[in-house]
């Protein structure tokens, strides 16, 4: 699959730093994030 630029430019690209992180019971490698994106 290719996308052109203009899907890519609408695209909401967002740095976040993760302040939390915890395993969900019963599911793995699944981890439960809290994630704060300031703002």
């Amino acid at each position: 699959m290719v996308i052109t630029f203009e899907d890519f430019e609408k695209l909401l690209i967002r740095i976040g730093l993760i302040v939390e992180a915890e395993k969900v019971e019963g599911a793995g490698k699944l981890l439960k994030l809290q994630v704060d994106f300031c703002g």
